[in-house]
């Protein structure tokens, strides 16, 4: 720890060069309008250069957290005062405490060069490491190779017992939830009296990015169990400010959550409900919280808190979050504005429940979708699902299409392979304009895919469907000219085996998500079958390389191909057919066999 004596050296020091350390007060010199304020309390006077510290700022401006705590605790037990760093670029590997009567800031904000009404630029600028979710998030270029990416949010924070005399000002803020709170995050504070709450805290002049804490109660215990337990989801109850304060407290001239560059995609989410989300249904949004808590959660209790301002911020909110929430009297909110961010709206809505259950149209509805199990000549049992147009006309023949499922399809229940694509077919519009037969077989758990992983090789699984088609066909009014292949994902990477090994039974072929290496014969046997390649754009199984050569080697040999990606979508492309892709079903039912070929 620092000695009382080498604090006043640094003050020293510090006072020979006042023309780079400013000393103001830069609440008064922003409200000047305010008249005496309690901010005046702060020793603003006393200012300690934090690149002159000894250690503090290593090469490559990297911060030593421990020789950091250990100044500001001195500067602390010393009165107070202000730890100053120049503009520059700083990267800090963990949390920072704040201490009482210390003040972290930074250079004075500039006038944005873009445009005559662009935001200040703060030049002092705070970068924590990214936080990364099991590989999921994106690394940024400009701290990834400096921090190591970490799997919680760090923050600037304080302890539980009541600072005062404290606070931020100047400084950008990237990846840190300020965290000033007298009791954990999400406990109420009515049983701590107002004494016993931070007072004279200012956070001044802040822009603050890419901060939120995750709810703790994600993943529940259901996501847990199913092997999901890397999801995580913003929580309601905290915001990217935290604090609790009594009494004299100033959020001022902040800008938060306006240039978020962390959200990122959680691949597969599953809901309570069991249902998986592609990644663009499941987004980390680091603006999908209130901007700022006060004295948040509590109840009644707290109401004798005086002197609690916020004024002048910009609050950028995802829809469906207040932008402040707090509790208490006596606060007051003066010229804030709050922004609403445009940006497409996740499926999933809290980390729990999906907004659009209609993937469970066909879940566990025997009465529209009948079960069955088929079993094979060597005693292997495969469950599946017959879906029936919704009236049968006598003398009237109806298209059959053979589903084969994705890898979360895949089970024993005979119900978990109807939540995904299939369920579009049983809407109202669908039943009524394209009624058919369908067949969704579900792939045993002890199965990894429906094909063979390297080379062709006709598996059991996939005679199993072409044993049940003819059953079907036997025994149902099937128009044999319109038989289709349908399939996402390891169901999209089999078609080519099912239509390869008959090559003149199906009328078309629809992939979605899928991939498949070609021979240099197998393409050709293909020539007379229309086929539509569907992707997410964004992918992250399948690369552009990967489709283009598919799309190629089909092309080559004459194989008539329709290709499509979906836009903001990774590999569940499958379940957005009916808003981006409405006229699917429409090619898909116009395709029928030739006379000759029936």
């Amino acid at each position: 720890m620092l000695k009382i004596a080498a604090l006043a050296c640094m003050f020293a020091a510090a006072s020979q060069i006042n023309g780079q350390i400013p000393s103001d007060n830069p609440y008064a010199a922003a409200f000047p309008e305010t008249g005496k304020h309690w901010t005046s309390r702060i020793k603003w006077n006393n200012r300690v250069d934090a690149l002159k510290v000894p250690g503090l700022v290593a090469a490559g401006s990297r911060v030593d957290s421990a020789r950091l705590d250990s100044v500001m605790q001195s500067l602390s037990n010393a009165g107070g005062g202000v730890l100053y760093f120049e503009k520059g670029l700083y990267y800090f590997a963990g949390s920072i405490r704040l201490r009482s009567g210390v003040v972290l800031r930074g250079a004075d904000p500039v006038p944005g060069k873009k445009q005559p009404d662009a935001p200040l630029v703060y030049p002092t600028r705070f970068v924590f490491p990214i936080m990364e979710i099991d590989g999921r998030g994106t690394a940024s270029a400009e701290s990834v190779k400096v921090l190591p990416a970490v799997a919680e949010q760090k923050s600037i924070f304080t302890g539980l017992d009541p600072e005062k005399n404290f606070g931020l000002v100047n400084l950008d803020i990237n990846r840190a939830v300020i965290n000033l709170r007298n009791a954990p995050l999400g406990q109420p504070v009515d049983q701590l009296k107002t004494k016993e709450l931070h007072s004279r805290v200012l956070l001044l002049g802040l822009h603050l990015n890419n901060a939120a804490v995750p709810d703790p109660s994600i993943p529940t215990a259901v996501q847990s169990a199913a092997g999901h337990d890397w999801q995580r989801w913003p929580w309601k109850l905290a915001g990217t400010i935290n604090l609790t304060a009594g009494a004299d407290a100033v959020i001022a001239g902040c800008r938060i959550n306006d240039q978020p560059t962390d959200n990122f995609r959680q691949n597969d989410f599953m809901t309570e409900d069991g249902m998986t989300f592609d990644g663009f249904d499941a987004r980390y949004r680091f603006s999908d919280h209130p901007a700022v808590a006060l004295n948040y959660p509590a109840g009644p209790a707290l109401k004798r808190v005086k002197h609690i301002e916020v004024r002048g911020n910009r609050f950028f909110v995802s829809r469906g979050n207040d932008p402040v929430v707090f509790a208490g009297e006596n606060v007051k909110f003066i010229d804030n504005q709050s922004v609403e961010i445009e940006e497409q709206e996740n499926v999933v809505l809290d980390g729990r429940v999906a907004s659009n259950k209609n993937y469970n149209a066909l879940y566990g509805r025997d009465d529209l979708a009948r079960p069955f199990d088929f079993t094979t000549r060597q005693g292997d049992t495969i469950p599946f699902r017959l879906i029936e147009p919704p009236r049968v006309e006598a003398e009237e023949k109806y298209p059959l299409i053979l589903f084969l499922h994705d890898y979360t399809g895949r089970g024993g229940d005979n119900s978990n392979q109807m939540r995904q694509f299939v369920w579009q077919l049983a809407q109202p519009e669908i039943q009524r304009d394209h009624p058919c037969f369908v067949i969704a077989p579900q792939l045993p758990a002890s199965e990894e895919r429906w094909k063979a992983k390297f080379n062709f090789a006709f598996t059991w699984s996939l005679q199993a469907c072409e044993d049940i088609m003819d059953q079907i066909c036997e025994k149902y009014p099937i128009d044999l000219s319109r038989i289709y292949l349908v399939g996402i994902d390891i169901g999209a990477d089999a078609l080519f085996d099912l239509a390869l090994n008959d090559p003149g039974r199906y009328a078309a072929l629809a992939s979605f998500g899928g991939y498949y290496r070609f021979s240099k014969q197998s393409a050709s046997q293909l020539s007379k079958l229309p086929v539509q390649l569907t992707w997410g754009e964004a992918d992250e199984w399948i690369t552009r390389e990967q489709r283009r050569i598919m799309t190629f080697d089909l092309r080559l040999n004459g194989v008539s191909v329709k290709t499509r990606e979906i836009p903001a979508t990774g590999k569940k492309c499958w379940n957005h057919l009916l808003e981006d892709a409405p006229d699917f079903f429409q090619w898909l039912f116009d395709q029928r066999l030739p006379a000759r070929e029936r």
